[in-house]
């Protein structure tokens, strides 16, 4: 397959007079923000959420209600394909 022929001097400069492989003048135009999926430690206002019993192992309730605050039900899933 034959390549294709570039002008390398059009390639050099842009429309902005900046070269190819310059950064750029502002860095944080370029930059995108991370996110990440929520933790109940996210949503409870108190901070981590305290174990239901004493030894520190919290309970199946609990357990659950962090689950569905924390996950979306699959109803809201649906429209997303």
């Amino acid at each position: 397959m034959k390549r294709p022929a570039y002008d390398k001097e059009a390639l050099r400069e842009n429309k902005g007079g900046m070269q190819v492989g310059q950064p750029s003048a502002d860095p944080q135009q370029t930059q995108e923000t991370t996110r990440t999926q929520i933790t109940p430690d996210d949503i409870s206002d108190d901070g981590p959420i305290a174990p239901a019993s004493a030894n520190g192992i919290p309970s199946r309730q609990q357990i659950e209600q962090d689950v569905v605050a924390v996950n979306p039900s699959i109803d809201s899933m649906e429209s997303r394909g």
